[in-house]
């Protein structure tokens, strides 16, 4: 009997920045922290791990298979309890390959995804990290340009919706939501937009990624060049979150503090959770947090 074959994808993007820099930012735990996940701890070199932690219950264990500073970085999942083998299981793991080339302060990046199996929930994994490492690599290329070698502090939320995803997006975006002010209803990506929630925080910058309904991204140029991601997603069996992610750089850690307290007033008013901070959907995830 033939081995199953599994699936894989291939991202690529530049960044102006040294090789060093793009190789820290993978495999240093306090570099991860700046542009991919809130809490992260890194062992280096072969037989290492990387531990993952996006918050709200999703978490990942990485082990490091292939360590060629500056050029080639392979981990693979440590799966979870919760994964039992099944006809529609691929032979290969599930792995990341990072490959890297730099010519004139130039890193030029290929991020190979592979060890996706057949079936509607490895479609929903794959079609969601596809689309959600899109978010993490232009955040990546964001941190290194602009804010690199600054403390990062960002804000994580998640809420579970009761109700249909298109409802949903309304009400976050209205004045009981994060908007008391401002117009979001007719942005475009690569224009401005300027919203001003009820305790007066003010969101203002450029539109990076919009899908009406879906998705939201922005450079929050008044909270000095902040990254400001607003997603709903799924998990089979699990139904509709919302993922409220804001990565700051540099600002003091009690200001974001007092900003994530006010943020959470208005997520968890708008979408109450029966148990309080909901741990996340995407904890199911094997790597990291699918978006769609």
């Amino acid at each position: 009997m033939s081995a199953k074959k599994s699936r894989s994808y291939e991202k690529k993007f530049e960044v102006a920045a040294p090789a060093d820099a793009v190789w820290k930012a993978i495999t240093d735990g306090e570099e991860l922290i700046r542009w991919f996940c809130v809490e992260a701890k890194c062992e280096p070199g072969p037989g290492g791990e990387q531990e993952i932690d996006w918050g709200g219950g999703a978490k990942a264990t990485q082990k490091i298979v292939i360590w060629q500073p500056g050029t080639h970085l392979r981990t693979e999942a440590v799966k979870p309890d919760r994964s039992k083998p099944s006809e529609t299981d691929p032979a290969e793991p599930y792995a990341i390959d990072w490959y890297q080339e730099t010519e004139g302060g130039i890193t030029r990046v290929r991020m190979v995804a592979s060890g996706f199996g057949e079936g509607p929930d490895w479609d929903h994994e794959y079609d969601g990290t596809f689309h959600g490492w899109d978010l993490f690599h232009t955040t990546l290329k964001h941190y290194l340009e602009n804010h690199r070698g600054k403390p990062a502090n960002n804000i994580v939320l998640y809420a579970m919706l009761s109700i249909p995803a298109r409802e949903a997006w309304d009400r976050l975006m209205s004045p009981d939501g994060l908007v008391s002010a401002g117009n979001m209803a007719e942005i475009a990506i690569g224009g401005p937009f300027r919203f001003v929630t009820r305790d007066g925080d003010v969101f203002e910058g450029v539109v990076r990624n919009y899908v009406p309904g879906k998705t939201f991204s922005g450079l929050v140029e008044s909270l000095d060049k902040s990254i400001l991601i607003l997603e709903l997603a799924s998990v089979p069996g699990m139904g509709h979150f919302l993922y409220f992610s804001l990565s700051t750089w540099g600002l003091p850690k009690s200001e974001v503090d007092a900003l994530k307290a006010r943020l959470k007033s208005i997520v968890y008013g708008v979408f109450p959770q029966q148990t309080g901070e909901p741990a996340s959907a995407c904890g199911v995830a094997n790597s990291e947090p699918a978006s769609g």
